[in-house]
């Protein structure tokens, strides 16, 4: 078995981008609108694996999304959706407003970070900014938790939409959010809005385990500046939308599937666990389970960490 190569642990690097404008000042009509690009990479961060654009607008209640690209993998694609606007109706929620009015005074009360350091004052952009060191309040969080676990008990918001996701482990996210996640702030000398926010933290399993890290860095700027947004033209609705792609794909691909002629990417010629394609991108051999003749299969030196090009223990 080969020594352990961190180039080829299933490590994968995530980067998002966020752009567009926001209005809330009615909060009766919230608007918004903004672009998202994501792209994934491999553990060299040089091959691109996987790339999202999403338009997405928010305007009287109603939202918008249209995709601009969907690869999630080097062939899996869903270009066919592009540049059709899709409308998402708001849902009936039958909620209790008293209670509402409660949750909301809990949230207004709790101060879920607090301040660790007062750092150098900086410019963002052209503007003095004040500069801090945040970290989560874990006192206030698990207090507030508290009340919503109280809540949850007397069965007075099981008609809330994901409120029975509240649990013990909760509770440990944010023990393990206390230790992790950093915060930095930008705040204006003048108008005390915020221009930059920079946070970092890690991510956890369901076992409480490590498996990656984070680092979010947003600009905020043209602060109350006029925002106009229109609602797309020509739109449809999910329903019709995510059927016509279903249609557009069987159309396409049914019969390549049921003559079992499945895409060259997806084979795996020795079966050992790693596609062909993956194959040649790791240089190993799609028709030798055991590359480099150490005894062990190569799909199973890849998982556990190895090298299947080293041989030997």
């Amino acid at each position: 078995m080969g020594h352990s190569n961190p180039f080829l642990q299933k490590e994968q690097y995530i980067g998002v981008e966020f752009r567009g404008k926001t209005d809330n000042s009615n909060k009766d009509n919230l608007k918004n609108k903004i672009l998202i690009k994501a792209n994934g990479w491999g553990s060299n961060q040089e091959h691109k694996t996987s790339s999202i654009s999403i338009d997405l607008k928010t305007l009287n209640s109603v939202n918008y999304f249209k995709i601009n690209k969907f690869q999630i993998t080097e062939f899996i694609s869903m270009d066919i959706a592009s540049n059709q606007w899709i409308k998402l109706e708001k849902p009936e929620m039958k909620t209790n407003q008293t209670l509402n009015g409660e949750l909301q005074e809990h949230l207004k009360d709790t101060k879920p970070f607090v301040v660790t350091d007062i750092l150098k004052n900086e410019k963002i952009g052209e503007v003095n900014c004040y500069h801090y060191k945040l970290k989560p309040n874990k006192t206030e969080l698990k207090g507030l938790l508290k009340k919503i676990k109280a809540k949850l008990d007397s069965g007075q918001i099981a008609n809330i939409n994901g409120a029975q996701a509240v649990n013990e482990t909760t509770d440990k996210i944010i023990d393990q959010l206390s230790e992790s996640l950093i915060a930095e702030v930008w705040i204006g000398k003048k108008d005390l809005n915020f221009y930059k926010i920079n946070v970092t933290f890690d991510f956890i399993d369901k076992d409480m385990n490590n498996i990656g890290n984070s680092d979010i860095e947003l600009f905020l700027t043209n602060h109350n500046q006029p925002v106009t947004i229109t609602a797309p033209e020509n739109t449809k609705s999910i329903k019709n939308a995510f059927t016509k792609i279903f249609e557009n794909i069987g159309a396409e691909n049914m019969e390549n599937i049921e003559a079992g002629n499945i895409n060259e990417k997806m084979k795996d010629t020795d079966n050992d666990g790693i596609d062909d394609y993956r194959e040649k991108l790791l240089g190993t051999d799609p028709n030798n389970p055991d590359t480099d003749g150490d005894g062990f299969n190569d799909g199973k030196e890849l998982g556990g960490g190895y090298d299947p090009l080293i041989n030997g223990k």
